[in-house]
């Protein structure tokens, strides 16, 4: 095997444990922010891209 399949190989089993590590580890954060989530009613609401393609951009 040449050294940069090598380092493919081990460059993939690393994310591999570092996604299974990440997630074993933070499933108590998860549960805690599906917890604290509220809604809240706005007055205003902007919608800067509504528009877009009607308007003709001059320079």
């Amino acid at each position: 095997m040449t050294s940069k399949l090598k380092s493919l190989i081990y460059l993939g089993c690393f994310i591999c444990a570092s996604v299974i590590y990440h997630q074993s580890v933070n499933t108590d954060v998860e549960e805690e922010l599906a917890t604290n989530t509220f809604e809240q009613e706005v007055d205003i609401v902007i919608n800067p891209y509504k528009n877009l393609e009607d308007t003709n951009q001059i320079n």
